[in-house]
């Protein structure tokens, strides 16, 4: 049913030009992870900056157990363990929109692990997905991305590309339900993890805390909107870049591809950083990515800030791979609705890095669920 593409990101487009993004609107959410779930229990515990980090079986430096980020309650493990939450995400999503799904009219969209992480057999992973999406009837045109944590703007790109449809094919899907579905508590990638000494622990003070989690949203164009919303979030740009450096530190680290995927999205959303509220990141906690970050707002942020909110996730979710930057925007689909004074704001910068050179860059913004009710900002000039 789905068709699987690998290593998007180096595959040759179709298109002599790519198609200009056109923004996208939250519909419906689901979220599965360690702060709960369903969307409801998860945001509230991000709201207030809970955890639920706890001992795994894994065992680290000195045999001490590996402090993980894991889901409550749920005895079963690898691919059945997935499922659980890939189905959870997908129902509580679907519930939110009118469409009926069943008739095809919904493609599904998952974003898995980039294909260099070590993990759950690639057979096993893609023959669990398919078992669990199959009864749902999505849209023939339905796609699976590897995606990893960096990819998410390739993703977004696809859904809108799903969205518009192309000619020849079947009629395009009227909603696209976008799904990150990820787990680093499998034992090739948390041994990949203390190769490189990235695991968070007693010793090591620079690192991650692994986690798994499912997140879904229910994407479709604000002119062509199913669901009748007062207000939503807005996803207006989404770029993507490669940056050469890797954790093998064969290239230095000068946060290029953070940068330039920063810069094109501001552009295509025409605004700037410091127009902008606040930003939300897939920091993990790792020193590479604060320095990264810090490089890219060193030449991104043209106009001074006193103050300009950060958000990190992953310091309650943990590091949840491809799921992460999903249940990020889950996450602000909920908070940028809130009244004044409990909300960083209504608009944001969102960037994510994945492991494989990958570097997204979001445009965000809460507004009318409407095309007519768009701010169109002045033109960022550098």
């Amino acid at each position: 049913m789905l068709r699987w593409l690998r290593n998007v990101a180096n595959e040759a487009k179709k298109d002599a030009a790519p198609a200009k993004f056109e923004a996208l609107q939250v519909a419906g959410r689901g979220m599965c992870c360690s702060l709960g779930h369903s969307a409801p229990a998860a945001t509230a515990a991000l709201n207030a900056r809970l955890t639920h980090f706890q001992e795994s079986r894994f065992v680290g430096e000195g045999g001490r157990p590996i402090r993980a980020a894991m889901l409550h309650g749920v005895d079963v493990w690898g691919m059945e363990r997935l499922g659980l939450m890939l189905s959870s995400v997908i129902a509580e999503a679907l519930g939110a929109g009118c469409v009926d799904h069943s008739q095809g009219e919904v493609a599904l969209l998952v974003c898995y692990p980039e294909s260099q992480r070590p993990g759950l057999a690639a057979s096993t992973f893609r023959q669990g997905v398919e078992d669990v999406v199959l009864p749902w009837g999505f849209h023939p045109n339905s796609v699976a991305m590897d995606c990893g944590k960096g990819g998410i703007a390739e993703a977004l790109q696809k859904a809108g590309e799903l969205l518009r449809g192309r000619a020849g094919e079947a009629p395009p899907p009227r909603q696209v339900l976008l799904v990150g579905l990820d787990s680093l508590l499998v034992a090739g990638a948390i041994e990949q993890l203390l190769n490189f000494g990235r695991i968070l622990g007693p010793s090591n003070a620079d690192g991650l805390v692994p986690a798994e989690g499912a997140a879904a949203l229910l994407l479709e164009r604000p002119a062509c909107a199913v669901v009748a919303q007062a207000a939503a979030l807005r996803i207006e740009a989404a770029e993507l870049a490669l940056d050469e450096w890797r954790m093998d530190g064969a290239a230095p680290l000068r946060g290029t591809g953070l940068t330039k995927a920063v810069r094109a999205a501001l552009v295509q959303a025409r605004t700037s950083m410091s127009e902008l509220d606040f930003q939300i990141s897939g920091f993990n906690g790792e020193g590479w990515y604060a320095r990264e970050i810090t490089l890219m707002q060193s030449r991104c942020m043209a106009t001074r800030r006193d103050h300009y909110a950060h958000l990190t996730p992953c310091q309650s979710l943990g590091d949840a791979g491809a799921a992460g930057p999903v249940l990020a925007l889950a996450w602000l689909a909920e908070l940028l609705g809130r009244e004044p004074g409990m909300t960083p704001g209504q608009s944001a910068l969102a960037h994510f890095a994945g492991d494989d050179g990958r570097r997204s860059a979001l445009v965000l913004r809460f507004g009318p669920a409407t095309a007519a009710g768009m701010r169109q900002p002045s033109v960022q000039r550098h």
